[in-house]
């Protein structure tokens, strides 16, 4: 059986919580036959970045606070607007 793709970008660092969304996603596609989901993992805003440019996405998942040592740094920002300005 044919399975129609959703592909997410996800932008997050933190391990954990990155394992979160695949196995929730592994989850979704089980519970939804003819849905798959192909997850691609960025850690930081310039990795995402270069991903927006090269790769076409159905949706996104951003981590806003990307840089734990410095809480003041949201550069998950810096990605949403990449993405409301190449991709809305």
């Amino acid at each position: 059986m044919m399975c129609t793709t959703i592909s997410l970008l996800i932008v997050e660092d933190d391990d954990a919580q990155y394992e979160t969304y695949n196995d929730t996603a592994k989850e979704l596609g089980e519970g939804n036959e003819g849905i798959c989901f192909k997850l691609t993992r960025k850690i930081n805003s310039q990795e995402a970045q270069v991903a927006l440019l090269s790769n076409e996405f159905d949706a996104a998942i951003v981590d806003l606070n990307l840089d734990r040592t410095d809480s003041s740094e949201a550069s998950g920002n810096d990605i949403l607007e990449k993405i409301i300005g190449l991709h809305r």
